[in-house]
């Protein structure tokens, strides 16, 4: 009675319907990448094998979403590769939606925007700025309003690391995001690997600065655990002996200075245990 369901999720959501409240598990969700490489797994097999095992989301790679699209170009005689936006990816979110409607799954969130605040030259920012247009243009088909940019690894010179552009950029694109219906929510991540902002405190400077409603802080433990905590390099995998007074005191510092309504954990990661709140 513990383990989860085998039937497709729209039939065990039903199936639960009867069943005791305290009985019922939480909606799982998992990312498309976890569930191999899209070279040798395409994503209709994901989608199929994520139903199968009792997923009734997914996080949409996207690696993904780009092999889905323009094998689906291919196919529908349209040239490749697809460029985000264009009739050939709007064809290909249609055809996906249709196929996640068929197996009762849903998208959690399109994920990642990469590399796509701080660049110094306009060509590299307006490149930058059409990509996400595009993604954002073909979310509403695929049925999710939450979308993740995570904070750019490419380096200076091209790119910088001045708070005002950042701060800049993420305004462009919340308030781009908030246009569509219904609005399109962002969540920003700090990626401990990260060319100029790598930790959350890094990325929440820039959410609070930028003060837009629908954009919020991605909370992943792999970057901050990777950046506060681990050290492949030592024998016991740590940075330190003190590291685990020193992450408490990071978590602490989470709770006083970030309020709930400004968190967007990545659902489906080890450090995300419900959907936001906003």
């Amino acid at each position: 009675p513990n383990s989860l369901p085998s039937t497709p999720p729209a039939l065990a959501a039903h199936d639960a319907l009867a069943m005791p409240s305290s009985s019922r598990l939480p909606p799982l969700g998992i990312a498309s990448l976890s569930l191999g490489s899209c070279e040798q797994h395409p994503l209709a097999r994901k989608v199929r094998a994520a139903a199968e095992h009792g997923f009734t989301s997914i996080e949409l790679f996207d690696l993904d979403w780009q092999q889905f699209r323009d094998a689906h170009a291919r196919e529908h005689g349209f040239g490749t590769p697809a460029v985000e936006g264009d009739e050939a990816s709007i064809s290909a979110a249609h055809a996906l939606a249709a196929l996640l409607q068929q197996h009762g799954v849903e998208v959690s969130c399109w994920q990642p925007l990469r590399n796509f605040e701080g660049w110094v030259a306009d060509d590299d920012r307006r490149e930058a700025r059409e990509y996400a247009r595009g993604i954002l243009d073909i979310m509403p088909i695929l049925g999710t309003d939450l979308l993740l940019c995570c904070t750019t690894t490419t380096p200076a010179p091209r790119t910088t690391p001045s708070l005002e552009r950042a701060v800049e950029d993420l305004r462009w694109l919340a308030d781009l995001a908030a246009s569509y219906s219904p609005p399109i929510r962002i969540m920003y991540e700090g990626l401990s690997f990260g060319a100029h902002r790598q930790s959350w405190q890094d990325a929440y400077e820039v959410v609070e600065t930028a003060n837009r409603p629908n954009l919020g802080l991605c909370l992943d433990s792999f970057n901050t655990l990777a950046l506060e905590w681990a050290d492949p390099y030592s024998v016991d995998g740590r940075l330190s002996p003190d590291v685990d007074a020193k992450l408490e005191r990071n978590m602490d510092e989470l709770v006083r200075r970030v309020p709930g309504s400004k968190v967007r954990p990545a659902l489906s990661r080890p450090f995300a245990l419900s959907r936001s709140a906003s």
